[in-house]
């Protein structure tokens, strides 16, 4: 008899945690729907040779550069 209200609060318990899980999902946005999506999405960027220099040649020496400053004692 004991057990019986153990195994009957363990199932409502995962009951609400599923309920409150599949609630909390339904509230979230989803990314079709988040206001930059568009804007990203619709981007006319086109990288011009500048960037494509800037990204193969300078771009990595800043970056090795940062981890250098970030990892020194």
């Amino acid at each position: 008899m004991k057990y019986k209200f153990n195994i009957f609060y363990f199932i409502l318990g995962f009951a609400f945690i599923l309920g409150a899980g599949y609630l909390i999902r339904k509230s979230m946005e989803g990314f079709s729907q988040s206001p930059g999506t568009l804007v990203q999405l619709v981007s006319s960027h086109v990288p011009t040779q500048e960037d494509v220099e800037y990204y193969t040649k300078e771009y990595p020496k800043v970056v090795r550069k940062e981890m250098k400053d970030m990892t020194e004692l």
